[in-house]
């Protein structure tokens, strides 16, 4: 692993406790929260050649606010999952529509209820995604405990 370096590019919107994945060849960050509370907002940038990114622009956003929420992507979806403002998580997960790209867009239609329901209102925690499951693991349900609970849902 190499050294990071800033980009030369920067966000719209400042976010801590983001989303954030690629999508056909798009990094894609969505949620998270900056002084003004948390946010339901999505950005791209195009990833170019030697890994620049290009110019950051906005498809959109999805139904509810999600401060410590994740993004994952499968079969031209993107996720987010729970997440919310702390210590009000959510215990569902929000779906796009498929995305549509062209050589420089991404565009999601619209952002819905994913029809998920965890049974437990979690933020903060990590997910992974692996041929069509995806895993939940860990988090918070209050900002002031940790868990060790693995999820596991079927996109």
């Amino acid at each position: 692993l190499r050294s990071f370096a800033a980009g030369v590019t920067t966000m719209a919107k400042a976010r801590m406790g983001l989303g954030a994945d690629v999508l056909d060849g798009f990094l894609v960050v969505a949620g998270g929260k900056n002084q003004n509370g948390p946010g339901n907002t999505v950005e791209y940038a195009q990833i170019l050649p030697g890994g620049v990114l290009g110019t950051w622009a906005n498809p959109g956003g999805f139904s509810a606010e999600r401060d410590g929420t994740r993004l994952l992507v499968a079969n031209g979806y993107a996720y987010t999952l729970f997440g919310g403002g702390a210590p009000n998580y959510s215990q569902t997960a929000d779906q796009s529509t498929k995305a549509t790209t062209t050589a420089t867009t991404l565009t999601f239609a619209n952002w819905n209820n994913a029809g998920a329901n965890f049974g437990t209102k979690i933020g903060r925690h990590g997910a992974a995604a692996e041929s069509a499951y995806f895993y939940v693991a860990g988090g918070t349900t209050s900002d002031t405990d940790a868990l060790k609970t693995v999820f596991q849902g079927r996109h």
